[in-house]
């Protein structure tokens, strides 16, 4: 019997750790300090409440803790912070280090939910659980940030992160909306980063793209001052919208061997600080961006670049901006294609070309770029009564943007030749007439059927 006593208060031990109660904030006693215990009230796992609590939560505690009353709650430190349970954070309130550089060890998930953590005077904060920010929720990270295999931010929609100081991608980014500011150096985003939407502002030091492997952007807006990637690196820019706001530079500084690529077909919009006119000259002209591995000549860079002015982007200090992106596939259209001048050995085909896209560019002849144009095309050398199939096609970067339907001519002496074809005999069937040319009355004519008219 006293085997089975023990072995049941083992059991009731176990039970006790596995459920943990919860720490709910009132801020009773008025001094707004996370140890004093009148501040809160304690709910245990079977759902009793203490009011106020006969504890503070302590440094580390296993209960979950939740803030959601709209106070601003002062850590002193009494030893480094470090809750293994689930910290809430919501409804205007704020958990604030303030005094002393103990470290924050944040164990468990935080929730930001509305709410803010600021890890203040904190030496160095560290996160083992996933942080989630939404709902007008910030975190403000003022020490070394670092985090265990474990740790993850979820950044949502009206989430904000800041972080005062380097970013170099110790804890994986998930941006699903929301807003992460860096003030500091940006590198080396980690492997884990997801980049479905939101922005990334790094306001003050430099970006710093992974090197010699393509990097998605991904759904969200980049606001850099300014790209530098590493000595005789090369970032290959994909996906995305990136803005470099700092003039110096042009926004890019260029080491040796230094340059960015963007792959056929990126869909990168980056914005320059620079006005439509020098984008060429500044950025493609030396080498600074290069498309596919090779660097644009103007007439390149006239026919696969599109190019707007922009309006002042957060933090710009230029006098002006452009946006430039690759020329998508949707951006041209091509319609009325036609011959004219047929002879007997000649004819000139053409086709309207027009723009879908406001800043495509559009070439006539591969000659000047204008906006809109009807392309024509003189041919010679034709046979004499042997169709001609013709067609129209714009390929930009490598892709079919637009194409017409084929159509026929055939080269004669005679600007109309009655065939008969539709065996009908009547001269007013279209489907009499070769290629459907039905004559005027100043026409020359050949009639090789029998015709009535």
């Amino acid at each position: 019997m006293a085997v089975k006593k023990l072995v049941s208060i083992a059991i009731a031990a176990i039970a006790g750790q596995l459920f943990a109660g919860t720490y709910t904030w009132t801020g009773a006693a008025g001094d707004g300090l996370y140890f004093t215990a009148g501040n809160w009230d304690y709910t245990d796992d079977g759902g009793a409440t203490t009011s106020p609590a006969a504890t503070s939560p302590g440094n580390t505690p296993a209960d979950d803790i939740v803030i959601a009353n709209g106070d601003t709650v002062s850590y002193n430190p009494g030893g480094d912070w470090k809750p293994s349970g689930t910290t809430t954070i919501s409804g205007g309130s704020t958990l604030v280090q303030s005094n002393g550089g103990a470290w924050a060890e944040i164990r468990g998930a935080l929730v930001l939910d509305g709410g803010t953590y600021d890890s203040g005077t904190s030496g160095q904060v560290r996160f083992d659980g996933t942080v989630t920010v939404r709902n007008g929720g910030a975190l403000f990270l003022r020490g070394t940030a670092s985090n265990s295999s474990l740790g993850s931010f979820v950044i949502e929609t009206g989430g904000t992160v800041v972080r005062t100081g380097a970013w170099g991608g110790a804890i994986p980014l998930v941006m699903r909306g929301g807003w992460f500011e860096c003030q500091g150096t940006l590198s080396n985003p980690n492997a884990a980063d997801e980049y479905t939407s939101g922005t990334i502002f790094v306001s003050s030091g430099e970006f710093q793209p992974p090197s010699n492997t393509e990097f998605d952007l991904g759904g969200v807006d980049w606001i850099v001052r300014m790209i530098s990637p590493r000595q005789n690196g090369v970032p290959i820019l994909s996906g995305g919208s990136l803005t470099l706001f700092n003039s110096g530079n042009d926004g890019f500084y260029q080491m040796a061997g230094v340059h960015a690529d963007f792959p056929a077909g990126s869909g990168a919009t980056v914005t320059v600080p620079r006005a439509p006119a020098d984008v060429y000259s500044r950025y493609f002209s030396n080498g600074k961006f290069t498309v596919a591995g090779a660097t644009l000549t103007q007439a390149e860079f006239a026919e696969q670049i599109v190019v707007e002015a922009a309006a002042t982007p957060t933090n710009g200090n230029a006098s002006a901006y452009s946006t430039f992106r690759l020329a998508a596939v949707s951006a041209y259209g091509i319609t009325s294609p036609s011959a004219s001048g047929i002879g007997e050995t000649s004819a000139t085909i053409s086709a309207f070309v027009s723009k879908t896209d406001p800043g495509a560019t559009v070439y006539a002849l591969w000659g000047a770029a204008v906006a809109e144009t009807t392309f024509t095309k003189a041919l010679s050398g034709l046979t004499t009564d042997v169709p001609v199939h013709y067609a129209f096609a714009i390929v930009t970067n490598g892709a079919v943007a637009a194409a017409t339907a084929v159509k026929t001519f055939t080269p004669s002496a005679y600007s109309a030749v009655f065939t008969g074809a539709a065996g009908d005999g009547l001269w007013s069937t279209v489907g009499n007439w070769r290629d459907g040319v039905v004559p005027t009355e100043s026409d020359t004519i050949r009639i090789d059927a029998d015709c009535t008219r």
